[in-house]
């Protein structure tokens, strides 16, 4: 896989990952480790062996190998929607076997789409400054919605977002 190629599938994706194209394309690793966390399959060319790719992560454990034929690939993947795939080009496969349900409880206890947004990251593990770059908001902004949603769930620590509150 040639790293213009991959440039330019990051660069169409960024507006949606909300990544800098910069970071991105430096990190290639990183990127793929967070779509990974956020559900998606990735499937890159091999540049060593022709029609052939290699599996990342989620997808390795799902499949079981390091590498899978293009036409392997592609039959597992046949019939899906194409709102499953973030990315389907020659060098690079990024998809889901299923969209994930939205969360309805998150709406019921009055979060907001953003305040729902920040508990995700928060869950998935990610850091306040991490969130506000991720969001490309600022981090009080951040702190504010971590306010908010702690009083409208009704917990006081981070610790008890995760693990429920102790009665």
């Amino acid at each position: 896989m040639t790293l213009p190629t991959i440039n330019a599938d990051l660069r169409r994706l960024q507006p949606e990952l909300r990544i800098s194209y910069k970071k991105a394309s430096e990190k290639l690793v990183s990127l793929y480790t967070l779509l990974d966390q956020l559900g998606w399959l990735i499937a890159s060319e091999d540049p060593n062996h022709a029609d052939t790719f290699a599996l990342r992560m989620r997808t390795l454990a799902k499949f079981g190998k390091t590498h899978i034929s293009r036409i392997e690939l592609e039959n597992r993947i046949h019939g899906l929607d194409s709102r499953n795939f973030l990315c389907r080009s020659k060098h690079l496969i990024i998809w889901r076997e299923s969209k994930p349900e939205p969360q309805k409880t998150d709406t019921a206890k009055g979060l907001t789409k953003r305040e729902s947004e920040v508990k995700e990251l928060l869950l998935s593990g990610m850091a306040l400054p991490a969130i506000a770059t991720d969001l490309g908001i600022s981090q009080r902004t951040v702190e504010k919605h971590v306010e908010n949603l702690y009083r409208k769930l009704g917990v006081h620590s981070y610790n008890e977002l995760v693990f429920g509150k102790s009665e």
